[in-house]
């Protein structure tokens, strides 16, 4: 078969190469420009068209389109049946398989966008990244990457969201708004990150759960099930957060923290109580008359006699350390719930504060939180 295209008179000085106009032999049909042969395959159904400019070493081939006032040049490689147009911009970097990438969007050095994934709108991918299946980047979201930064399978990354590193992010996922998802996280199933969000180190969110706010999940965290971290709250170290039914005072839902027990805690969640009091009066009354400090303090509301909070000090490997509970029910329905064992002072006292901001959100409990503040340093 002969050649399938043929230069023009037309050329033009463009990035400082000289670019020619190509037309379709069969059918004397203008395409785009083109530095040289080399830059568009006479063979297959590859085209360059409209105003699209290839050159500089990028290549071309298959099926490949190429149109509108696309931009791709610096080793590029165009093939399968990859689409190019609108405003894109590829810059050393490859499309193939039946990927799209339009609008203004942006590739540049290696980036790989493949299989059914697209890239549109101002979306901006480089640096080593990988986006194949499915995937779909959009909006003014910037993934990039020193290691290798993955988004695939059906995952969705946009707004000014940003993936960098070597974090992975798939499955059915979504990561929007300002949030940030690096290191070597990983978020998959149906997880959902927004907001000013931060997920990071070695840390998972998968399942159902969302993470939004300025809330960070990091280290070796694991948020799963259908758990929601949101406000300020930090999920860290090896906490596992999983199944909230915790809603707040804008109707968004706050957490459940289940971390690994020193102890665990047998099915009646019960302590070793020494001391229980009904109300918080009654415990200030008698730790004021005593002078008591307890080891072990359980508080329930005054008008309902619920148990709220639950604290222990326990003693492992010759240290000391504290098991703190939360149990917060209305209507026998459970809105914030705290298991956790903590090793330091300053860690319970953060957990303490992170507990009685989330009270505050809730008018049945908020006219407790000065009383529960000042009860739990008493006992810290």
């Amino acid at each position: 078969m002969g050649p399938k295209y043929e230069f023009t008179d037309e050329t033009m000085d463009y990035d400082s190469h000289t670019l020619h106009r190509i037309r379709r032999i069969k059918d004397g049909k203008l395409g785009g420009w083109i530095e040289s042969e080399d830059n568009l395959s006479q063979k297959g159904n590859c085209w360059v068209g409209d105003n699209a400019k290839v050159y500089d070493d990028a290549q071309v081939s298959g099926n490949a389109q190429v149109y509108d006032n696309a931009r791709v040049f610096c080793y590029s490689r165009i093939r399968g049946n990859a689409q190019i147009y609108g405003n894109a911009y590829i810059h050393g970097s490859d499309v193939y398989g039946d990927a799209r990438v339009y609008d203004n969007a942006a590739l540049c050095w290696s980036a790989k966008v493949y299989d059914n994934a697209k890239v549109y709108e101002y979306a901006n991918v480089n640096n080593y990244v990988k986006i194949h299946g499915n995937a779909r980047i959009f909006g003014h979201a910037h993934v990039h990457s020193i290691g290798e930064a993955q988004v695939y399978d059906n995952a969705k990354v946009y707004g000014n969201a940003e993936i960098y590193d070597d974090a992975k992010i798939y499955g059915n996922a979504i990561v929007y708004g300002r949030a940030k998802v690096f290191d070597a996280a990983r978020v998959f199933g149906n997880a959902d990150i927004y907001g000013e969000a931060l997920i990071y180190g070695y840390a998972q969110v998968y399942d159902d759960a969302q993470v939004y706010d300025s809330a960070e999940v990091d280290c070796k965290a694991k948020v799963f099930g259908d758990a929601v971290i949101c406000g300020h709250t930090e999920v860290y170290n090896n906490d596992k957060v999983a199944n909230s039914n915790i809603i707040n005072k804008n109707n968004c839902k706050l957490t459940t923290v289940i971390q690994d027990f020193i102890y665990n805690i047998d099915d009646s969640n019960k302590f070793n109580v020494k001391i229980e009091y009904s109300s918080i009066d009654e415990y200030f009354s008698s730790s004021y008359q005593n002078d008591t400090k307890l080891d072990t303090l359980i508080i329930c509301t005054a008008d309902t006699k619920i148990p709220i909070i639950k604290l222990e000090k326990i003693e492992k490997d010759e240290q000391l350390k504290y098991k703190l509970i939360v149990d917060l029910t209305i209507e026998n329905k459970e809105l914030f719930s705290i298991q956790t064992v903590i090793e330091t002072k300053a860690r319970l006292s953060r957990k303490v504060l992170q507990m009685i901001e989330s009270l505050d959100a809730y008018p049945e409990f908020a006219k407790y939180t000065n009383d529960l503040a000042d009860c739990l340093w008493r006992v810290i």
